[in-house]
């Protein structure tokens, strides 16, 4: 998939329904797209699309990079947020913050526990071959191992991440935390979405 909590679309189906354009009889997807075409003197591909859902208590939020207009760019992201917080204002601000942090910093999952088995079995497989090479004792290896696998941990789960927009590198979760205790409630975030450009080709 594109994130972690989102589901993939089928991409014939997003043709046909209506685009979220906040107008009454809104045009499908498919001919918003030949509209667009036909404008641009280009062609336009959807390859991928997926669903990110909208928390009961929370929000969506999303961040677009090198946007050439209102919500169109080369890359961007969503988030989800699930808060009780009343100040709706200053989570979409948050999930803003983090969206833009998705797209400088490409996680797979949101936690540890949601990176994919084969993904750190492969992993795991090359950083037991490197430390292998050092002739240390098996023991000292597995050390060495789980302190290198922990790091990659901080590279690719995105609670672990350093945060993009905190001075001090803090990892996203403290900034999750201290957002919880400024808006008076737990703020967790549930999935993400990231799309670029010429991705997936």
């Amino acid at each position: 998939g594109a994130g972690a909590g989102a589901c993939d679309v089928d991409v014939a189906q997003l043709g046909a329904a209506p685009l979220a354009s906040g107008e009454e009889n809104a045009p499908a997807v498919a001919d918003a797209l030949a509209l667009a075409m036909t404008q641009l003197g280009e062609n336009i591909v959807v390859r991928r699309a997926c669903v990110l859902p909208a928390p009961e208590e929370g929000v969506v939020a999303s961040y677009v990079h090198n946007a050439y207009s209102a919500g169109v760019g080369r890359t961007a992201a969503a988030v989800s947020l699930v808060s009780a917080a009343a100040d709706r204002d200053a989570l979409r601000s948050l999930g803003e913050q983090l969206a833009m942090h998705i797209v400088a910093s490409p996680p797979l999952a949101v936690s540890r526990d949601e990176v994919p088995a084969e993904r750190i079995a492969r992993e795991r497989e090359i950083l037991l071959a490197q430390a292998e090479e050092s002739g240390k004792p098996a023991d000292v290896v597995e050390k060495m191992v789980e302190g290198r696998l922990n790091k990659y941990f901080k590279e690719v789960a995105l609670l672990e991440q350093a945060f993009v927009v905190d001075e001090k590198g803090a990892p996203v979760k403290k900034a999750l935390e201290a957002a919880g205790k400024r808006l008076g409630a737990p703020v967790e975030c549930t999935g993400f979405v990231r799309f670029a450009v010429g991705e997936g080709a």
